[in-house]
């Protein structure tokens, strides 16, 4: 058992069980009303534990490069010292880092990863993830992708009528998650609504305003793009996913667009990759230039990640 799993199983101490003064003349019936873990509180022993397990881990080359894990670790260190906390957001951070290092280091000594993380061999092993997850997309049945589709929807339109004005989506490609039907019920709740244009190749894309109705020109591999209009910033972006992981980096098409588009955009923004469950990888091995996203919403889960994202479907956060 590692420190953290003893952490785990131990009883608050008495500074944090909010319930050390309840008296009871019988044990109770309802042991769950009396732990601390189910009423949404966090053991400073837990954190501890798990805190210590991730700085004695053999850390990856590449991983303390990462822009997710410098985020998470300054969001919670500013949170410091620790007192009862009233959610699992740190041990899932920390528990999903430690997890992320143990598959790295099993598939280094598996020969699995690419030899010393180098850009050539990650865009080769890249290339051959690619053909094969839009392979796997493609022989979805018709039925089972506008099943997912709208579960996506149903996940996706409520966290973006809370928290965007302007939302950047996309035309669907090669069996993609096809947000045409989102972007028509969120235009008429009001919203502005976006599409991305490739104007120059290596270069941020720039978005146009769409409604329903206006005039569309083929764009870059013919996909539909507004045929004029001034650009615009979304303050939303969805991205759609060939592949992710579960640090929330994504796999594309292989011509940098979003990295570069959301790298260069200003303000705080949104970006939430959109794809199908098929698509998760155990990791993209990332390099410095790619961008992770703020969740990953797939036709199961919303991920939340690097943002403010809440499942607002209600359903538990994975």
């Amino acid at each position: 058992m590692t420190a953290a799993e003893r952490a785990a199983s131990m009883i608050a101490s008495p500074d944090e069980d909010p319930n050390v003064s309840v008296q009871c003349s019988s044990p109770p019936c309802f042991m769950h009303e009396l732990d601390p873990s189910y009423l949404g509180y966090l053991g400073r022993q837990e954190v501890a534990a798990l805190l210590g397990e991730l700085l004695e881990a053999e850390w990856p080359g590449t991983l303390l490069e990462t822009a997710w894990l410098r985020a998470m670790l300054r969001r919670h260190l500013a949170a410091l010292p620790l007192p009862r906390l009233h959610d699992h957001g740190l041990r899932d951070d920390l528990r999903q880092a430690l997890g992320m290092i143990e598959r790295s280091m099993q598939r280094r000594g598996q020969g699995v990863a690419p030899a010393g993380q180098c850009w050539e061999e990650v865009r080769r092993w890249r290339k051959a993830q690619r053909e094969a997850l839009i392979a796997r997309r493609l022989a979805v049945t018709r039925e089972e992708r506008r099943e997912w589709n709208a579960l996506i929807n149903a996940r996706l339109e409520p966290i973006l009528g809370a928290t965007a004005r302007m939302i950047g989506v996309y035309w669907p490609f090669k069996g993609e998650y096809d947000p045409r039907p989102l972007m028509r019920s969120l235009h008429a709740q009001g919203m502005r609504l976006a599409l991305p244009v490739v104007v120059e190749r290596a270069r941020p894309l720039v978005f146009r305003e769409w409604r329903p109705g206006i005039r569309m020109a083929p764009g870059i591999w013919d996909i539909p793009v507004p045929a004029e209009g001034e650009p615009v910033q979304p303050d939303a972006v969805l991205a759609p996913l060939v592949g992710f992981d579960g640090l929330g980096y994504r796999l594309g098409y292989g011509g940098g667009y979003y990295d570069r588009t959301l790298a260069a955009m200003d303000g705080p923004l949104l970006a939430i990759g959109v794809g199908f469950e098929l698509a998760q990888l155990d990791t993209i091995h990332p390099q410095p230039h790619d961008v992770p996203m703020s969740a990953i919403v797939t036709e199961r889960r919303v991920l939340r990640l690097t943002g403010s994202v809440v499942d607002a479907g209600g359903e538990p956060r994975e």
